[in-house]
């Protein structure tokens, strides 16, 4: 496959834009009671990198289609590759996520658990 033009790439990126979150909409800090509203962050966050973070991720609105306690996002960004599982204030992780941390883990792996962009700010940047 070849690569593609400026033009065609600048055309990509102004189809993507279109589906995009405001920035307005989506708060410095989502430390909020839903996890829902730290998957939507970590979205944007993503698409606004130079070139876009690609990313696995697993909606919280359907079933999942890849498997039991998979994390919600897998992230490749700067040479490495970053699983998180987004938890509300209080969540807990269920004995699938469990069982999913450790399989990875085994790899050399590692699951973040967090609960605020913030969080996740500070783990990516680091």
């Amino acid at each position: 496959m070849g690569s593609i033009t400026p033009e065609q790439y600048q055309e990509m990126l102004s189809r993507l834009d279109r589906n995009k979150l405001r920035a307005a909409d989506i708060p410095d800090d989502a430390v909020e009671d839903e996890v829902h509203d730290l998957h939507y962050p970590i979205l944007h966050w993503c698409r606004q990198q130079i070139p876009e973070v690609p990313y696995i991720w697993s909606r919280t609105d359907k079933a999942t289609t890849i498997g039991k306690g998979v994390p919600d996002f897998c992230l490749i960004y700067r040479g490495k590759a970053y699983l998180f599982e987004c938890k509300s204030k209080r969540g807990t992780v269920s004995p699938e996520q469990v069982v999913w941390k450790i399989k990875a883990e085994a790899q050399q792996f590692k699951v973040h658990v967090i609960r605020s962009m913030r969080e996740f700010l500070e783990i990516i940047s680091a």
